[in-house]
């Protein structure tokens, strides 16, 4: 349902090539290269969530400004929240390392602190060995004493042995994790290493259970539909009790002003855009999340999704006479022949040409509007 992948060496322009893997599956992802620069060598970096299309609408994407790690939030089916982390930290090979590893941290963190959680995931390559007891070793082992977290897998040594394997087969570690919240580390489970001589990679990956449920969603669109939009709020239905709950949840899970704000007295000030940023992102998702959950919705279809040039010009009420001859076709018996059999039939042949008609023009009306 879920796959972590770090190194993945796409730029920005090329990160839609992950939803293309497979049909089932959409992305969460960032670069670990600047497109705008210049690279020489082989490309480098970047890191990505992979998560299954049904779990759309339990998923929604965090706000980050890292290359090191991108993360999303999934509510289950019995209330819990979940940050989710794919992370590929730096390797402690350059005078740089031990602050860069020690800025992806806190980043980290301060997102932790600004998003309503009940359990964090950080899920893969954080170049540290447990074996070993370097610089960075103490960092993360640091950062998880100070949010009670734990690395799970290192309590498998029957299952895994080492994580890594250099070309040359004579140098081995153990540097890819999955680190949790305590409580949640109850929920994780069947945690092995695939070592497979299909695997081109240099890493071996992880697998594991999560013991969560989440509800269920099976995009009603075709196969072709590139992306799953979430349903819209059904207003109409929309009653004072579930305003009610609404106001409860979002005042239970509203993420904090953050206070470096709040206190600058500086006019325009530019040294907090990247802290608004994230508390924007975090309010909309929080709001989004409440909302999905308190309040009827529509179902959605492949109707609502962009609409040819011209739509309005007419062919949306062809569409509209369509839809209500048919039904009153159904209401009636579905009868193959006689007048509302015709009028059925011929409302949606209507229709069926003039979105024809459109398609075929769709180049001239673009061209046309736009002049």
């Amino acid at each position: 349902d879920l796959c972590f992948l770090q190194e993945h060496w796409l730029i920005t322009d090329q990160l839609h090539k992950l939803n293309t893997i497979s049909d089932d599956f959409l992305s969460v992802s960032v670069s670990g290269m600047d497109s705008f620069s210049l690279h020489s060598g082989r490309p480098f970096g970047g890191c990505a969530i992979l998560y299954r299309k049904s779990l759309s609408l339990a998923i929604s994407r965090l706000p980050t400004f890292s290359n090191r790690f991108c993360g999303i939030r999934i509510n289950t089916c019995d209330g819990q929240s979940f940050l989710m982390f794919s992370v590929y930290m730096p390797y402690d090979n350059h005078p740089s390392s031990f602050t860069d590893y020690l800025n992806t941290l806190g980043e980290i963190h301060g997102l932790i602190d600004a998003h309503f959680h009940t359990g964090i995931f950080l899920v893969g390559d954080f170049n540290v060995d447990f074996d070993r007891s370097g610089p960075l070793e103490k960092l993360l082992s640091d950062f998880m004493l100070e949010l009670d977290m734990l690395s799970v897998d290192v309590g498998h040594r029957s299952s895994i042995t080492y994580t890594y394997e250099r070309d040359d087969g004579l140098s081995r570690s153990w540097i890819d994790h999955i680190v949790c919240s305590q409580p949640c580390s109850s929920l994780v489970s069947d945690i092995s290493a695939n070592h497979s001589g299909s695997n081109l990679s240099d890493h071996s990956p992880l697998l594991f259970v999560i013991s969560a449920t989440c509800e269920p969603y099976t995009p009603p669109c075709s196969p072709s539909c590139s992306s799953v939009s979430p349903p819209k709020i059904n207003w109409s239905k929309v009653t004072s009790a579930d305003a009610d709950r609404f106001c409860d949840m979002v005042s239970k899970h509203l993420p904090s002003f953050p206070q470096e704000v709040a206190t600058c007295s500086i006019h325009d000030c530019s040294a907090h855009h990247k802290a608004l940023d994230s508390y924007t992102h975090s309010l909309v998702s929080t709001l989004e999340s409440c909302s999905l959950l308190c309040f009827p919705s529509c179902a959605s279809s492949c109707a609502s999704l962009p609409k040819l040039p011209g739509w309005k010009d007419g062919t949306g009420k062809l569409r509209e006479m369509s839809v209500f001859w048919h039904r009153v076709w159904v209401e009636a018996g579905c009868p193959s022949a006689g007048v509302l059999f015709n009028i059925k039939r011929n409302s949606k042949k209507r229709f069926k040409y003039a979105v024809r008609r459109l398609k075929r023009r769709k180049e001239f009306l673009i061209r046309e509007k736009f002049a």
